[in-house]
């Protein structure tokens, strides 16, 4: 294991940790939110409220002003409230807002992981990792930002 001084450096962070229990002397690697991409639907059922009411006229543009911006408020509070965790004891998914999706992984249940990236994936610098468990169940992080990075911290721990 890296001195502390070393460990400090490959620790990578862009979503608070605030809200996640360790366990004890557990060291986070990797802490990321979520990219804005998983998102997309969302972002394109209030352009098409936004595009609707501005069609419409009369009283509905501020209406759908409003609606359209509940929903980008919405999906920034998901967004920043997500993440994907990388500890040197497991792994954990924490991710939505009104019903999150949450759970952790210890490294010795893990028999594989894959890493993916499709052409959006790729403009947007996010990817797919699969992990599945030696249970044959699997837990998908989608819209990781430097997957093969994070993938790599995951590598290092089993």
């Amino acid at each position: 294991m890296p001195s502390g001084q070393e460990q400090n450096a490959v620790v990578q962070h862009d979503a608070a940790p605030t809200g996640i229990d360790l366990l004890e002397a557990e060291t986070v690697l990797q802490n990321r939110h979520p990219g804005w991409v998983i998102w997309w639907k969302h972002f394109l059922g209030a352009a098409v409220v936004l595009l609707y009411s501005v069609g419409s006229g009369g009283g509905t543009l501020q209406w759908g002003s409003l609606f359209a911006g509940i929903i980008v408020a919405t999906v920034a509070a998901s967004r920043n409230r997500s993440r994907y965790i990388v500890t040197d004891k497991r792994m954990i998914k924490d991710v939505g807002l009104f019903r999150p999706e949450r759970r952790a992984d210890h490294y010795g249940n893990v028999a594989d992981i894959e890493v993916s990236q499709s052409y959006i994936g790729n403009v947007f610098g996010i990817g797919t990792i699969v992990v599945r468990a030696a249970n044959g169940t699997e837990t998908t992080w989608r819209g990781v930002p430097e997957q093969q990075a994070v993938a790599m911290s995951i590598r290092e721990q089993l």
